[in-house]
């Protein structure tokens, strides 16, 4: 779909200057910080917009996470994801390699990950052209006005759910500029996690009807597995405290008291009590060998003995007291066998980190002054008395408390499983309110399936058990039972055809116009994704799963007109979908009889559930209207049509209708009044859904 660029503010053409302008360093940066953590070198085409989804992704969901925060707040949505989408129309993003790695980990295997696209025009336009989403979630605050913009040209429906917005960020550029409150404006649904980012979104200029408070997605994050394997034996005896998602600033005011802690402890304790060990979990994995080497010649921990590193595989012995946990994935693993959380980010002055993973699998939290980022979460924790806030000269004392009172220690725990029990449900909210959204699914779309070879593809949604008749389905092998569907003066090439009792039609794509005289049904070369009848098929089988009133598609066919020209042949095409038992377009019905006023109405209803779900007919003529026996409408014959913004063009399209009764009825004896049969429509186009 071009881009309609018309009216876009000038603050906005200044944004894609800049954008584009610091891309290159993005990059450049991308590639250098891949020297201590190389996930960052891998999929740089990705974020230039070079992806290569499946095709049953297009038309489906693009659900986006910025890290791994976001992605386990969005992993909670995973079920319910897979049985409203399908698994295989579900698509994921992220910015960094942890995320990525994460996510791939949990999700289906035919579920696809690919790092964002940078948020330039051209990127995000080869992700979108190359993607196709339907639907966007946006996790927390990932608003990136170019990925707005180019949604809205798209008519792709974008909504942020478990919505994070502070004061501070809700007055800063860009969002009090008003070229991007106009971005924002077109967010349809924005699910946040605390009533104060509902109030700051409501700031900025969106309709209340569009916001919704529904609580945080992370308090439904399941509790963490306990440790298995080699983890449990490491942790076996120890009285562990866990150091978790540290920053420097952390570590100063954690490792200096180190020490003091062991001699205290050795001094309260009874001869028989368990050791203490610390496990160190670095934030970001580029400090792992920084943080390696201050343990080793800061504090003098000889590797192998005082200190274990889990990445070089030193095994946890009686004398280790400190283990750097320098890995990615297995942190919540060591919760449930824990002590204590010390949560990072919070002596560190940067906000602190999502506290909730510990408290869902029992682990008390002490935790620093730091706690700008999440500040309604932690006033909670420390509320419901699951958590306590320390000043650094006072975190070993704390730690020493709570690990020597066992009556403190249970009490803390059953307040933290309260607290995560009295805020759960957040899941189940948000996808109800997912569902008002007019894309949302009805049921599931099929999968896609590709076959044939390169030159000669078909795709069908057809499921694996059932064999497609590839050369039936051909306009050469039609067979001796085909039945010419054509009705008016159009190029006659739908076809009915019969297998194994079930009734196909097949239609071959052919030129139109002056065209047709010079090339009958070739067209210029393009992706096989981007054809004419694979882009039918993939609107087709959206709208089937959005239950709108259309054939179901069955398959695609694409065949290159010069093999051996590769990608760049010309091609033919051909689709076949379920045909509509005992029905007749317009034309056909009124040769024979004239319309009552409710079949008119069914006509107008089926027209407005397309153009409510911004669902453009190129050709909306009386030929591509049908009627059952029953009394209901279809709409037929999707091609170059596509999901378009707006609603100026919805009325143009019902002119178009009204100009081919008009010509039909020059050329046939109809039974249509104009004065009385027209309105009939409009009432039912003009009434609520």
């Amino acid at each position: 779909m071009s881009q309609r660029v018309t009216g876009l503010p000038t603050g906005h053409w200044i944004y894609r200057l800049a954008a584009c302008a610091v891309a290159l360093p993005a990059l450049i940066w991308l590639w250098f910080r891949g020297l201590k953590e190389p996930g960052y070198r891998q999929g740089l085409a990705e974020r230039l917009g070079f992806v290569r989804p499946n095709p049953s992704v297009l038309g489906g969901l693009w659900i986006h996470v910025a890290s791994v925060g976001e992605a386990k707040a969005g992993l909670t949505l995973l079920k319910d994801l897979q049985a409203n989408w399908g698994a295989e129309s579900v698509l994921w993003t992220t910015q960094t390699p942890a995320a990525k790695r994460l996510l791939a980990q949990q999700l289906p295997p035919d579920m696809p990950v690919f790092f964002a696209p940078l948020d330039t025009h051209g990127a995000v336009k080869r992700f979108l052209s190359r993607a196709q989403p339907r639907t966007l979630l946006l996790l927390e605050r990932e608003l990136w006005p170019e990925w707005l913009w180019q949604c809205e040209q798209r008519a792709v429906e974008v909504a942020v759910i478990n919505a994070r917005l502070r004061s501070a960020s809700a007055r800063r550029w860009p969002y009090r500029s008003r070229w991007m409150r106009q971005r924002l404006h077109s967010l349809h649904l924005v699910l946040c996690a605390d009533p104060g980012s509902a109030d700051h979104f409501l700031e900025l200029g969106l309709p209340r009807e569009r916001i919704h408070r529904l609580g945080n997605l992370k308090f439904d994050q399941l509790p963490p597995v306990a440790s298995s394997g080699d983890l449990v034996s490491a942790l076996a005896g120890r009285l562990v405290i866990v150091a978790a998602s540290t920053h420097q600033g952390d570590e100063d005011a954690l490792l200096p008291g180190w020490r003091r802690f062991l001699q205290a402890w050795q001094a309260h304790s009874l001869p028989d009590a368990p050791q203490p060990l610390l496990v160190l979990a670095p934030r970001h994995p580029q400090r792992f060998g920084d943080v390696a080497h201050r343990l080793q010649h800061g504090m003098g921990l000889q590797p192998g003995e005082a200190l274990a590193i889990r990445s070089q595989g030193h095994p946890v012995g009686e004398r280790t007291q400190i283990w750097l946990l320098d890995s990615i994935g297995e942190l919540a693993q060591l919760y449930a066998s824990a002590r204590l959380c010390l949560m990072g980010g919070t002596w560190a002055p940067v906000g602190g980190h999502n506290a909730l993973e510990p408290l869902a699998a029992g682990c008390p939290v002490i935790f620093g002054p730091h706690t700008h980022q999440f500040p309604e979460l932690y006033a909670q924790i420390r509320e419901s008395q699951c958590g306590v806030c320390v000043a650094p000269p006072d975190i070993w004392e704390a730690v020493l408390e709570l690990s020597s009172n066992p009556a403190q220690h249970s009490a803390m725990q059953s307040a933290g499983r309260q607290f995560m029990a009295r805020q759960q449900g957040s899941a189940h909210r948000t996808i109800e309110a997912l569902r008002t959204l007019p894309s949302w699914p009805h049921h599931p779309m099929p999968a896609i399936r590709v076959l044939g070879t390169a030159a000669d593809t078909w795709w069908t949604t057809l499921p694996a058990s059932e064999t497609l008749p590839l050369q039936m389905l051909t306009p050469d092998h039609r067979g001796q039972t085909a039945q010419n569907l054509a009705t008016g003066s159009g190029r006659g090439q739908a076809y009915r055809v019969e297998h194994q009792g079930r009734y196909w039609v097949l239609r071959h794509y052919r030129r139109g116009g002056w065209m047709a005289r010079f090339i009958h049904d070739t067209y210029p070369p393009a992706q096989v994704a981007q054809t004419r009848a694979m882009q039918e098929l993939v609107l087709l089988r959206a709208m089937r799963s959005m239950g709108l009133p259309v054939p179901t598609p069955v398959a695609a066919h694409y065949r290159r007109t010069q093999p051996h020209w590769g990608r760049y042949s010309r091609y033919r095409a051909d689709i076949a979908i379920e045909w509509l038992p005992a029905t007749q377009n317009l034309v056909q019905l009124l040769r024979t009889r004239r319309m009552t006023a409710p079949e008119w109405a069914a006509v107008g209803r089926a027209i407005a559930a397309l153009h409510r779900h911004q669902i453009f007919h190129a050709d909306l003529n009386a030929h591509n209207l049908l009627l059952n026996a029953g009394g209901e409408a279809f709409v037929v014959d999707f091609d170059k049509c596509e999901r378009r913004p707006g609603a100026v063009w919805k009325t143009a399209n019902l002119a178009r209708l009204k100009r081919s009764l008009q010509k039909e009825l020059g050329r046939h004896a109809l039974h249509w009044i104009e004065a009385d049969d027209w309105p009939a429509l409009l009432s039912g186009y003009e009434a609520s859904p």
